[in-house]
This record gives structure tokens, C-alpha cells and sequence, in this order.
């Protein structure tokens, strides 16, 4: 389990891998306010890295957040968490008012710089399913590497499983 601590009653990430399904594990970001944590691993002989994040709610600071994630994307990237923004307008109820937000922006050229992808959406381009009125919790993926035949938005987590040779090899859950 790798775990890093937020304030008092506030904020806080982990990752929790199962002994034997993926190897040489390591942790490679914490950055000890609870928002972000990283494990690299291998996968089908490639070393991958894995980032759960809980974005600030107030937009200055998810924007300044945003801009240091883009340097914590490799080459076998997975981005899971709570992003605490809309990406689109079918990420909030119809009775949603969809405003502004600049940090919208600095994540998509996040996801545009590092080739990610919102695993989800792109299997689901017309589908609005979210916790209470909202979709904020995200899964991002990059390159081709994985074989996603599952990837979900549940009433309050995102999941993604991978595959290989059709059997679940490992599954992600924000």
C-alpha cells in the first residue's frame, strides 16, 4: 500500500497493489500534501507508471496543480482520481450551470502534451452518468500499450480493468 497523507480530516490519496500481479513496483511521486502519489511498475515487459490524484477545489490552484502533472506523465501513463472539474458539459446534470473554468483548459493541454486520453469518454462520447449531479472523478490513459476492454464510471468511482490474452490481469479503482 502506498499512501500520502493530507491535512487533518483533508485531502489524501493512495494506491493499493496486490502482491503478484504486476512487478517491480516502486513509488516515484509523492508530493507530501496529499494530492498526487505515483507507483511505477511492470506490465507486459514495459515499465508504466500510475498517478492518483485529488485536485484542489479552488481554480487558481487546481490550474498550478494541472501544470505540474503534465511533468509527472511518462510513456505508460495512467491518471486516476478526482479532478474536481467539468470536462465537458455532459459531465454535470442538465440543471448544472456549466461555468467558466480556466483549469479546464491547463488539464486539457495536459492530456494534449502527454497523448492522454479520458478512457471513459472516449468509449462513451454521448453518456452522462455521475455521483450526485456531477462527473469529476476521471481516468486518463496514454498510449496503446493497454488493452482496456472494461473501463466504467461508477456512482462514485472510476474503474478501469486491463487485460491480457482476455483475462483480467489488473483493475484500477478511484
Amino acid at each position: 500500500m502506498y499512501v500520502n497523507n493530507g491535512g487533518v480530516k483533508s485531502r489524501g490519496v493512495a494506491i493499493l497493489v496486490k502482491r503478484g500481479v504486476v512487478e517491480k513496483v516502486t513509488k516515484c511521486v509523492d508530493d507530501g500534501d496529499g494530492r498526487v502519489i505515483g507507483i511505477t511498475f511492470e506490465y507486459l515487459g514495459k515499465i508504466c507508471r500510475l498517478l492518483n490524484v485529488y485536485a484542489p477545489n479552488e481554480v487558481k490552484e487546481r490550474s498550478f496543480f494541472f501544470e505540474g502533472l503534465g511533468g509527472m506523465c511518462v510513456e505508460n501513463c495512467l491518471v486516476v482520481g478526482d479532478f474536481n472539474v467539468w470536462c465537458g458539459r455532459l459531465d454535470a446534470s442538465a440543471s448544472m450551470c456549466f461555468r467558466n473554468d480556466v483549469s479546464r483548459g491547463v488539464l486539457e493541454e495536459v492530456m494534449r502534451d502527454n497523448g492522454l486520453i479520458d478512457v471513459w469518454r472516449e468509449r462513451n462520447p454521448e453518456g452522462r452518468v455521475f455521483s450526485r449531479r456531477l462527473h469529476l472523478e476521471r481516468s486518463y490513459l496514454s498510449g496503446n500499450h493497454f488493452n482496456l476492454l472494461h473501463a466504467t464510471n461508477l456512482t462514485n468511482q472510476s474503474r478501469i480493468a486491463c487485460f491480457k490474452q482476455n483475462q483480467k490481469v489488473f483493475e484500477i479503482v478511484t
